[in-house]
């Protein structure tokens, strides 16, 4: 760590998981065997499983949740807390992922979960199940503090965390974080003002040009359409074409809910 970066971190109590942080945060931690991620509260989501014979009263633990004034462990897993979060979200899901995963590659960075304010970043992992998670929404700042660690404050905290993560994985996670922020809410702003009648506005447009089912409502619809003006705005940037043909909408949206909508899925 230069002397910038520890000048920032000078007035903090400083927590190094490569060393002793999860020990540190373990003489604070309690359990609960229903753990939620608390998108108010949760700054980092931890996989975590600690040495029993060290540990008795904690066995079977696989998870840590980290918030400014008290530490969780849980026997969930990582996967299984990001999981219930996506499921109590309205139309939010890993629209980047469902398109990227038609570009057929075998091996794609982890990405992350943005919706609303929420910008749950990944810290590492693979495509299909990130273990450690970030609350991006929540960082008051994120430095480079070596080559395999970043050095992390949180808004509602004193504490500097040093995180064992690639910087370079860190700040490309975070460009991707904060391009689909942008766009869901360029899409939400849109929506907004469609209920306002501005018929200036594409998504309106085509709600108005939407044929209603028996089984439809109005805002199911607007909600259709909102889905599909951010999967068009993702898949142009992922495609790097001005239209997008309805063949590939389709099998975008005929794999997210199978496939992308959670997880492990």
């Amino acid at each position: 760590m230069n002397k910038k970066q520890e000048s920032n971190c000078a007035c903090c109590q400083v927590v190094d998981f490569s060393k002793d942080g999860f020990k540190h945060l373990m003489r604070h931690a309690v359990f609960e065997r229903e753990a939620k991620i608390d998108i108010c509260k949760t700054n980092l989501i931890l996989n975590f499983r600690p040495n029993e014979d060290e540990y008795p009263e904690f066995a079977r633990i696989n998870a840590m949740l980290v918030e400014a004034d008290r530490v969780i462990v849980t026997q969930k897993q990582t996967k299984r807390l990001i999981n219930e979060l996506i499921e109590t979200q309205g139309i939010g899901l890993f629209v980047d992922r469902a398109c990227l995963g038609l570009k057929q590659k075998k091996r794609i960075a982890p990405l992350s979960y943005v919706w609303g304010e929420i910008e749950l970043m990944p810290l590492g992992g693979t495509y299909r199940h990130s273990t450690n998670w970030i609350m991006l929404n929540k960082v008051k700042l994120d430095l480079r503090s070596g080559e395999k660690t970043m050095a992390v404050t949180f808004c509602d905290s004193q504490t500097c965390y040093l995180l064992p993560t690639s910087p370079q994985m860190y700040f490309e996670n975070k460009k991707n974080c904060r391009y689909i922020y942008e766009k869901e809410h360029q899409v939400i702003g849109e929506v907004l003002n469609a209920f306002n009648l501005n018929k200036t506005i594409e998504i309106y447009e085509k709600f108005c040009q939407t044929e209603f089912n028996e089984d439809d409502t109005p805002i199911a619809a607007l909600k259709q359409s909102a889905r599909k003006l951010l999967t068009d705005s993702i898949l142009k940037m992922l495609f790097n074409e001005e239209e997008i043909t309805e063949m590939l909408f389709a099998d975008v949206m005929n794999g997210i809910s199978s496939r992308y909508d959670k997880l492990n899925s």
